[in-house]
């Protein structure tokens, strides 16, 4: 379900930044590293679950860590390790 939600997010991005993109240019205006930051925070803040594109550059410290393949690796291990631990559901 995240996948999808993730694919569906960077679809509508990529399709906004595309259509968006010449008139901006003809503006002569341009989103600063501090300016996309902001706007992936305020997002974030009303999807909690959304995490920006890797490729983007916006992100914070754990969103390169706590990748959903990484939160499956960890589950897995801890498993591993505590017999009868079961993840927990969202």
């Amino acid at each position: 379900m995240l996948a999808k939600h993730l694919i569906a997010t960077a679809a509508v991005i990529a399709a906004t930044a595309t259509s968006a993109t010449p008139a901006l240019a003809r503006t002569g205006m341009k989103w600063t590293p501090a300016q996309l930051q902001q706007l992936a925070n305020a997002y974030r803040a009303k999807n909690p679950d959304w995490r920006a594109p890797m490729s983007s550059g916006v992100h914070t410290p754990a969103d390169t860590t706590w990748t959903p393949e990484n939160l499956d690796r960890l589950a897995a291990a801890y498993g591993a390790l505590n017999p009868g631990w079961a993840r927990p559901t969202p």
